[in-house]
């Protein structure tokens, strides 16, 4: 996936980035930048969100273990 440089920098300089830090849901209202906020939020996000969702699986396999 590639990304323009100067779309990156217009993202950074226009402080969507700060807007973006503090309200995650402004996602759909800047279509142009979509990828850089994708690949954004993908950074801050999938790690903790793969924390969690493996913290719940492990939970959710001890109970199906314990129950059968």
């Amino acid at each position: 996936m590639k990304i323009d440089i100067s779309e990156e920098y217009d993202f950074a300089k226009s402080g969507l980035l700060k807007e973006f830090i503090k309200n995650p849901t402004i996602i759909p209202i800047i279509r142009p930048n979509i990828i850089i906020v994708v690949k954004f939020f993908d950074f801050i996000m999938i790690p903790f969100i793969s924390r969690v969702v493996l913290f719940f699986l492990s939970h959710l396999m001890m109970l199906y273990l314990s129950v059968y």
